[in-house]
């Protein structure tokens, strides 16, 4: 959850002081003012703030949230379960029901899904300012992952390995990985080979329950949405993505950006997360 500046304007820097502090606040407080909650997507990578693989460190301290705390904004950035789409939403609803405060949901690729859904299941619903979708799905009621990618240009399909697990702690019994192999043209083109590398191994397993399940909710029909289309996402396809923003009436900005458009271009998607703070 990250705090927004009150009126018009875009989010400053928190001085001192200043009740816009830049933090990341612990996920059993509350927040009392406007916020910003991001939730990652499908393929994020399982490591902390730093990873390092012979010798080369991956900063995921400048991704967005950091840039967003930055700016004045206080963020809560929990992981994604990836277990399924419903399971996946009522964890968010559940956080959220602790915080109070305006919000603004940003999701990237499965966490689109999560944001669709996930207002609808909140205690705090009318907390729920706008939505912010980062190279990522956008459903409509009834409709699955797999049914959102019809256009050319996701290649993600052919590359996915997949590993059984326990039904215990994975509904499925299976998860989905991409193959290290092919990591980088897919996810990642953008970034350095040495850094895709790290997360390729540090990738978390997708349960067939993300891409099998259907909404149940779509939230955009309602919430103001805003979104980022990846012109060169081979995860998605920059086509999919434009006729899903579009179907969702969102403003939205395309990034000459891969799927992780959030670490390659980190600076546009805090940017267009301020602009939906700021017309609130």
């Amino acid at each position: 959850m990250a705090r927004a500046r009150h009126g018009g304007d875009a989010a400053h820097r928190a001085d001192d002081g200043d009740e816009h502090r830049a933090c990341i606040r612990e996920q059993h407080r509350a927040a009392d003012d406007e916020g910003s909650y991001r939730v990652s997507g499908c393929w994020s990578f399982a490591a902390g703030r730093r990873a390092w693989e012979n010798g080369v460190e991956i900063r995921h301290s400048r991704l967005a949230h950091a840039q967003l705390q930055d700016d004045g904004f206080p963020v809560i950035a929990p992981a994604n379960p990836l277990r399924g789409t419903l399971a996946d939403s009522a964890y968010l609803a559940s956080v959220l029901d602790t915080l109070s405060g305006p919000l603004i949901l940003v999701g990237a690729s499965e966490g689109g899904i999560v944001i669709s859904n996930t207002p609808a299941m909140t205690q705090n619903a009318q907390n729920v300012q706008a939505l912010v979708f980062v190279a990522a799905f956008i459903p409509d009621v009834g409709e699955r992952g797999q049914d959102l990618t019809p256009l050319p240009g996701s290649l993600i399909g052919p590359t996915l390995h997949v590993r059984p697990c326990p039904v215990a702690s994975c509904p499925a019994g299976a998860e989905l990985y991409v193959d290290p192999a092919h990591f980088r043209d897919v996810m990642a083109s953008d970034l350095s080979p040495d850094k895709t590398n790290v997360l390729a191994v540090a990738q978390r397993g997708v349960s067939l329950n993300v891409a099998t399940e259907a909404s149940e909710f779509a939230a955009w029909h309602t919430v103001p949405s805003f979104a980022i289309v990846s012109t060169e996402d081979n995860a998605i396809g920059a086509a999919n993505e434009l006729v899903m923003a579009q179907r969702a009436h969102a403003q939205t900005v395309e990034v000459r950006a891969s799927h992780f458009v959030m670490i390659s271009q980190s600076r546009a998607v805090v940017k267009l997360i301020e602009s939906a703070a700021a017309q609130r």
